[in-house]
């Protein structure tokens, strides 16, 4: 059994965050950069794929848990698609492998904002990565439309819904609004309780929430979980 621990990677501007308890692995933001001289050859990923084994593996892929998305910022979701197992069936997991391929990282659970849907505008564009975590999120909510909540497929919206014409595109049973307290992944000990993201407050600035004027290219840190 793994120790219950934190780790902050250091993966500069960006976030990636795990932590480990009661053998369970919730990993937040994922920035996974390359090895280079100036960090000393340091491969982030095969330090997470190792802490990642410590407390479970299936069919040979490293698992994660819950991941969550803070918000799609490209330096918090940096990755994605190289390293994680996404857009198609759990079930084919294995089924996907190719020999000598690095086995991608299989995540049971993801946690986001409904601003995982976000589109290219003016003055923001949509990393790579982002576009298919969206892609990702929303095969998951159609499998929940499906009735088919195992492992891998599995998904929770998290705070208000910050685009009022979208709310209804957001089943009732994988929304958790802000004061409610989440459960996680079965373990004994640790519970989550969403805070953000929440509608527009006194004080803040109106441009931060008009999405209606074409020039908006929003504050996606305002957004964030």
């Amino acid at each position: 059994m793994a120790e219950n621990r934190i780790v902050f990677y250091p993966v500069g501007n960006g976030s990636m965050t795990l932590l480990q308890v009661d053998n369970r692995s919730i990993l937040f933001d994922i920035n996974i950069l390359c090895a280079s001289e100036e960090n000393g050859d340091y491969e982030v990923v095969e330090d997470l794929e190792e802490a990642l084994k410590k407390c479970e593996v299936k069919d040979g892929h490293p698992v994660v848990d819950v991941f969550i998305q803070s918000h799609a910022d490209n330096d918090h979701i940096n990755g994605f698609q190289e390293y994680f197992f996404e857009e198609d069936e759990p079930e084919n997991l294995t089924a996907n492998d190719k020999k000598g391929e690095r086995k991608k990282i299989f995540i049971k659970e993801i946690w986001c904002s409904d601003r995982f849907r976000k589109y290219d505008t003016d003055g923001y564009s949509m990393g790579e990565d982002a576009k298919a975590f969206r892609r990702e999120v929303k095969r998951r909510i159609d499998r929940f439309n499906a009735g088919n909540v195992l492992d891998g497929n599995r998904v929770k919206i998290l705070g208000d819904c910050l685009d009022e014409d979208d709310d209804e595109a957001i089943p009732d049973g994988i929304r958790k609004g802000i004061g409610e307290t989440i459960n996680v992944v079965n373990t004994s000990s640790l519970w989550a309780e969403v805070r953000g993201p929440i509608k527009q407050q006194k004080g803040n600035d109106e441009e931060e929430y008009n999405e209606k004027d074409e020039d908006y290219t929003g504050s996606k840190n305002r957004s964030s979980l």
